[in-house]
């Protein structure tokens, strides 16, 4: 395999196990803080569906959307972000920009785009709640990013 190959999948196993991470770390504080993880699963395919009559039975798509999102964000920020930056970055900065970044998501999200989306999505957990969840997917993304040393 050339060095050309190898870095394309590493970069997408990156993309994996960092977006696994973050998305699973999400799902453990939603689990801690939500009587009903079910109603928020459902919450995440209403909004992606658009169709607000959808049930707790959903929850288990609610998760895979998350999960796909979760997988697409971090692609994202490693593609444009993280890799254009990785040779002037350490492990302290790539931490902090993944967490400055998701911080800069839920603001998105949860101020912007969800409350036009589906603003009953909003109310489903504390602010709080939700923005100490998106720090987390920042904090564990991150975390596997900071794990990486550059390469020459």
């Amino acid at each position: 395999m050339s060095d050309k190959t190898t870095g394309r999948l590493d970069t997408w196993l990156l993309v994996i196990l960092a977006g696994l991470a973050a998305g699973f770390a999400e799902v453990f504080w939603v689990l801690l803080q939500s009587g009903s993880p079910g109603t928020i699963a459902a919450g995440v395919t209403a909004t992606f569906t658009g169709d607000p009559a959808v049930t707790a039975t959903t929850g288990w798509m609610g998760l895979g959307i998350h999960l796909g999102l979760s997988l697409l964000l971090a692609a994202a920020f490693i593609l444009l972000i993280w890799k254009p930056l990785r040779g002037r970055m350490g492990p302290l900065e790539t931490f902090a920009l993944s967490v400055a970044c998701l911080a800069g998501v839920w603001a998105f999200n949860f101020l912007v785009l969800l409350p036009i989306v589906n603003p009953a999505f909003v109310d489903l957990l504390p602010l709080g709640v939700t923005l100490t969840s998106k720090l987390l997917f920042g904090a564990a993304m991150g975390g596997v990013l900071a794990t990486q040393r550059k390469r020459n």
